[in-house]
């Protein structure tokens, strides 16, 4: 494999090496808008082994990167562990008398929607080296793009953001901006601006979950949000995309949303 080689030693590669086609396949019958659509990336496979090549370095590095709250594309980490931790803590906060939030927090199009400028940042905030950088930048931000349309290809373009889904090293490039979330919310917590679940003997007032469980980070129990926010039935917030889903429970008075609108910058649907 010369061209691996080469790509270690110069930090560049042939751009046709790099170069992919996108597909847009029906995610149902009769199409007809683009969201009907599923972009799926057609790669090389020299650029296939390369990409796998720069994934097993990453994977191994990956556990001191990002905190114990990710679980996806984590060697020996479940994801499933976070559904079954949040479940619990659901069910033991509808049985208490205390008032309690859960926000909810959903990527819209997550992989389309990453700016590689913001990338780029991010791997400065985590210590890659600038050889590093310059592998990750022929990887996801050089390589032309040609769509197929009736079997057609287009016109090559660039893109600004988005990865693509299939890659095998772009899954733990998403993680870099999700830890960078984690970290913003991790700071509300320390600022005392939002207070996050005590569950378990274990627990702290401080700590999101207890050391058994703190890896779910995903979810918030708050049982104070502000100084003059006191949610006195149990609600769930769920925000999808750019906030365009909001459901706080019934119980939640009028005076109680108009807070959390204020709060979160959000519109609360249905009052």
């Amino acid at each position: 494999m010369n061209f691996i080689n080469e790509f270690f030693k110069d930090g560049s590669i042939v751009k046709e090496v790099i170069f992919s086609f996108i597909s847009l396949i029906p995610k149902r019958d009769n199409p007809d808008t683009i969201s009907d659509f599923r972009p799926i990336s057609l790669v090389s496979s020299m650029y296939k082994v390369l990409s796998k090549v720069l994934a097993n370095w990453l994977k191994i590095i990956m556990n001191s990167i990002v905190g114990d709250s990710q679980m996806a594309f984590i060697k020996d980490w479940q994801i499933i562990d976070s559904f079954i931790v949040a479940e619990e803590i659901i069910h033991d906060w509808k049985s208490s008398k205390d008032g309690v939030l859960l926000l909810k927090l959903d990527f819209e199009k997550a992989y389309d929607s990453v700016d590689y400028c913001f990338l780029d940042s991010l791997m400065d905030d985590f210590w890659f080296g600038g050889k590093w950088k310059s592998w990750m930048r022929w990887c996801f931000s050089l390589p032309m793009i040609s769509m197929l349309v009736n079997r057609s290809p287009t016109p090559q373009f660039g893109v600004e953001r988005g990865l693509r889904q299939g890659d095998t090293l772009l899954p733990f490039l998403f993680n870099f901006v999700v830890e960078d979330m984690s970290r913003l919310l991790r700071k509300v917590v320390d600022l005392d601006m939002l207070i996050g679940a005590s569950f378990g003997a274990r627990s702290s007032a401080k700590s999101l979950w207890n050391p058994v469980i703190r890896r779910v980070e995903s979810w918030r129990w708050l049982d104070d949000v502000s100084s003059s926010l006191f949610v006195k039935a149990v609600g769930s917030l769920c925000v999808e995309g750019s906030a365009s889903s909001k459901i706080l429970g019934e119980g939640l008075k009028m005076v109680t949303a108009m807070e959390i609108e204020q709060v979160f910058g959000l519109c609360v649907e249905g009052r």
